[in-house]
């Protein structure tokens, strides 16, 4: 009975990489989501064997190899954005929610050519100020206003995109970090190599993202 009502979520992210800060909010995100009893499947691009996070939900990936370069973006662009249709067509998904600008772009493209009916919800962890210029910059002006809601982690953010971008302010929710002490207590623990060549054991930690 419980399957019959429960509401089923995509989220869709590059990689969960251990250490690196996106992929341990989406987990923790997806976690919390089928604590809720959510029916939650993760979608990842990249696969890295002995360097993830854990996830014991449903998975899919997409097998990529890691490459760089403008035509190499362009060409997995489209390749993602049809791989969630096709994973979406079929399925009874409400809401597709994708960290990162790298799996927001095919996100938001593949709503505009295959006309998703999920609602679709991009989070942004990254400074925006940082892709003037690139390609990044463009596609954020193409992509983003299709969007259903923006999750950013600053008020900087939220009027970075609404002045450079004429984002309505009513599409965009901030969400700060959370705060992980645990984890924080466990890396100021860690012995550095610099710390045994300058022989000393003092270590100021910051918590958190030094933008407004």
């Amino acid at each position: 009975l419980y399957l019959i009502y429960m509401k089923k979520i995509l989220l869709v992210i590059p990689s969960i990489k251990f250490w690196w800060w996106a992929e341990w909010a989406i987990i923790e995100l997806a976690n919390k989501l089928m604590d809720e009893w959510f029916d939650v499947t993760l979608m990842t691009f990249y696969d890295f064997p002995g360097d993830e996070y854990v996830f014991t939900g449903n998975r899919i990936s997409l097998h990529e190899w890691v490459s760089q370069g403008n035509f190499s973006r362009l060409l997995k662009l489209f390749f993602r954005a049809w791989k969630i249709h096709v994973y979406t067509k079929n399925t009874s998904i409400s809401t597709i929610i994708s960290f990162m600008e790298d799996a927001n772009f095919p996100l938001l493209l593949s709503k505009s050519l295959f006309r998703l009916k999920q609602k679709c919800i991009i989070s942004i962890r990254h400074s925006l100020s940082d892709y003037v210029g690139s390609i990044y910059e463009k596609w954020i002006r193409l992509f983003y206003p299709s969007a259903d809601m923006i999750v950013v982690l600053t008020a900087h953010e939220k009027e970075y995109l609404h002045k450079n971008y004429l984002i309505d302010f009513r599409k965009i929710t901030i969400i700060h970090n959370s705060i992980d002490r645990e984890r924080a207590h466990m890396r100021a623990s860690e012995i550095l190599p610099w710390m045994i060549k300058h022989d000393t054991t003092f270590v100021f930690v910051t918590i958190g993202r030094l933008t407004g």
